[in-house]
């Protein structure tokens, strides 16, 4: 008995699928019937075939299911993605698909080869980062149909592009200072002390809610990236401009001609910075390096970093390690001092 797919539904997430079974046994003759639904209800179909032909749980143990290009398992998969995984690694799935089904969607697992890999990466040479990424979510897909038995796995590792991550730049407090001249609304100014004495990204800044602030305590709690809670100190500037302005409920930095969050202050900040004569401009994941560095440089506490940070993996957060140099000069200057003293 087996399940083939035949084309996909206009239901989103279902397809219809043809069931083959033989009621005399392999030497029998093979009987067909269509059925509409998601790849779960089919075999539930294809269950209640099996018992009403009255075969035995042996037959029924050992169905044979088809192979699935990995475009006819792609609906299925992505309804089943936006239900178990967080809402921005869903959307971002997403926009990736489309690259990768250019190349792999008609085939099977079988059918790739380390030359398909290369066809796509060649697709955007520049691209390594991104590159990286598709091929990450290409495996994400593969290894969801393998473990649903749709598809045999790879027989190789797909190689991603080596792909060197920059340096991140981090502004000194006289340049915060500086933009914060030029920016007068205190809700913004608000999320940017926040966002440089926290290291919270502007999308979990953005998300607090009053209920979330304990004043007394002087914490805030926040759903951090991956859908953890963490508690946030209070910085002090923050608590001076929204103490005043507390509230029971709602949206703290609430855009008030939508009634939701403010999404960025991009075009402020880039105002900001050229009205303040910087020679970059300022963003906020900028003031997330800034807070890296500095709490980095002021204890030393890599661990106690990559916590605060919230890094699942603490390779994420080494790099910061290479971003200051006054501790190398320092000792440095010790080490010259030390050898003078010797002569």
């Amino acid at each position: 008995m087996s399940i083939e797919f035949i084309r996909h539904s206009e239901t989103p997430g279902q397809a219809v699928w043809k069931i083959i079974w033989r009621p005399d046994g392999k030497k029998g003759g093979k009987r067909t019937k269509n059925f509409e639904g998601t790849r779960e209800q089919a075999e539930t179909f294809e269950q209640a075939i099996l018992h009403a032909a009255g075969l035995d749980r042996k037959s029924r143990s050992t169905v044979k299911v088809t192979s699935l290009t990995l475009e006819a398992a792609l609906p299925e998969y992505l309804r089943w993605h936006g239900l178990n995984r967080a809402k921005k690694t869903h959307i971002d799935v997403k926009m990736s698909m489309p690259r990768l089904m250019q190349i792999f969607g008609k085939m099977t697992t079988g059918q790739i080869k380390p030359s398909h890999i290369t066809d796509f990466v060649a697709m955007r040479p520049d691209k390594k980062r991104a590159n990286q990424k598709d091929i990450h979510y290409l495996q994400g897909l593969i290894s969801w149909m393998v473990e649903n038995n749709y598809a045999d796995p790879l027989s190789f590792k797909p190689q991603t592009p080596k792909y060197h991550r920059p340096i991140p730049m981090a502004p000194i407090s006289t340049d915060v200072d500086a933009i914060l001249a030029y920016i007068t609304d205190p809700l913004t100014r608000a999320l940017i002390y926040l966002m440089w004495n926290t290291g919270a990204r502007i999308g979990t800044a953005n998300q607090i809610r009053w209920e979330n602030i304990n004043w007394e305590r002087g914490t805030i709690t926040v759903t951090v990236k991956g859908g953890d809670n963490q508690a946030l100190p209070i910085p002090e500037e923050f608590r001076e401009l929204m103490f005043p302005l507390k509230k029971e409920t709602g949206w703290v930095f609430e855009n008030k001609k939508t009634g939701k969050p403010v999404l960025s202050i991009k075009k402020t900040l880039a105002t900001a910075s050229r009205k303040a004569g910087l020679s970059y401009t300022m963003t906020h994941h900028k003031f997330r390096h800034a807070y890296a560095t500095d709490t980095l440089e002021a204890c030393g506490d890599l661990r106690l970093l990559q916590e605060s940070l919230h890094h699942k993996d603490i390779k994420t957060t080494t790099i910061y390690t290479k971003i200051k140099m006054s501790r190398i000069v320092d000792a440095a200057a010790l080490v010259s001092s030390l050898r003078k003293s010797r002569k």
